[in-house]
């Protein structure tokens, strides 16, 4: 169970990661 929570842990924090990621690639269309 303990592996489990981990690996759910670092996959929430990669999607968190890949959302800002777009957000910073997407942040210059409406700036400019």
């Amino acid at each position: 169970m303990f592996i489990i929570s981990v690996r759910a842990s670092l996959w929430n924090a990669a999607s968190l990661e890949c959302r800002a990621f777009e957000n910073l690639n997407f942040a210059p269309v409406h700036l400019f």
